[in-house]
């Protein structure tokens, strides 16, 4: 669960719930996978995060979960008894028309190699992201007039991660990579 903190005259941090929302989830082939999804929070729903994985897996056993499409890659490392190795490759101001940041890191065990890049909203840690007033469009969403639901920019094609421009290492030279981050 996320958690945000209440400002008000006692500090207290509240658990938020956190729903994911896969908008792909793709095998390029054998072994390399590339999934984007949105991490929603707070029983409005609010866009709070969209992550661009890459994932390579190393070993059978995470092939055999990775395909299937079962589990998300917290639950990944945890089904494989593994405590990933975290590796913070960047974490940068986007341009501010977009009103958003990212981080890029990468997440390593002798099973799987995933290299995310996350964008967020500037405000998402701001005290009132989460009040109902601010139901307005987060910078990772577009509203629509006609439906109540909304879908994010990188459903409309308005935002692109800035790592499908760069190049990055996938397969083998993603877990030379890995090994050297190690």
């Amino acid at each position: 669960p996320g958690c945000t903190r209440d400002s008000r005259a006692q500090p207290k941090t509240t658990c938020q719930q956190v729903a994911v929302r896969v908008l792909r989830n793709v095998r390029v082939r054998p072994g390399l996978y590339e999934r984007e999804v949105v991490l929603e929070v707070g029983a409005q729903r609010i866009a709070c995060c969209v992550a661009s994985s890459v994932i390579t897996v190393l070993s059978r056993e995470a092939y055999a979960l990775v395909d299937s499409g079962a589990v998300g890659i917290a639950q990944l490392f945890e089904t494989l008894g593994e405590l990933p190795k975290f590796a913070l490759v960047e974490v940068a101001k986007n341009d501010p028309a977009e009103g958003t940041f990212r981080r890029i890191y990468t997440l390593s065990s002798a099973h799987v190699v995933c290299q995310i890049e996350e964008i967020m909203p500037a405000d998402l840690f701001d005290d009132d992201f989460l009040l109902p007033r601010r139901r307005r469009s987060s910078p990772l969403e577009t509203s629509s007039q006609e439906t109540t639901g909304t879908s994010s920019l990188l459903e409309s094609g308005l935002l692109r991660p800035r790592s499908r421009s760069r190049s990055r290492p996938t397969g083998a030279a993603a877990a030379a990579a890995a090994a050297a981050a190690a």
